[in-house]
């Protein structure tokens, strides 16, 4: 998707990932968990899922393309989707540890889905081919 980190500047996803991180400073952890809800969300309609179907569906996409695990689905549906539910709809004013849980979760699927392509191209174009016997 990126070919390097430097095309990741300015992009929603890097926005929205700093912003958290501002979010928590300024102690704002309810608005910190529904931005976090909202990148994972853009993440896995990014990377295929579509916008017209639900979490778990999308979830269940980035498990097809091997991006996260069926019992990564579970945790995420049950710690990042029902916590920015409750957020929402239920008043739940999420503490700032739950909401490094969620940043968590989210900084490893970020890492998996776009850090890691764009280091294993540097890698493999780094390194000398190997040479054929005659």
């Amino acid at each position: 998707m990126f070919a390097s980190l430097e095309d990741l500047q300015g992009h929603f996803i890097l926005t929205s990932y700093a912003q958290i991180y501002e979010l928590i400073q300024a102690e704002h952890h309810l608005a910190a968990l529904l931005t976090a809800r909202a990148l994972l969300e853009t993440v896995a309609i990014e990377n295929g899922s579509g916008d017209k179907r639900s979490f778990e569906e999308k979830l269940t996409e980035l498990k097809n393309k091997e991006f996260i695990s069926g019992k990564q689905i579970i945790f995420i549906n049950q710690a990042i989707y029902d916590a920015g539910s409750a957020a929402m709809h239920r008043s739940y004013n999420p503490s700032k540890e739950a909401v490094r849980y969620v940043l968590d979760v989210i900084e490893k699927l970020l890492h998996t889905i776009y850090i890691e392509p764009i280091i294993e191209n540097h890698l493999s174009q780094a390194k000398p081919k190997k040479k054929r016997a005659n």
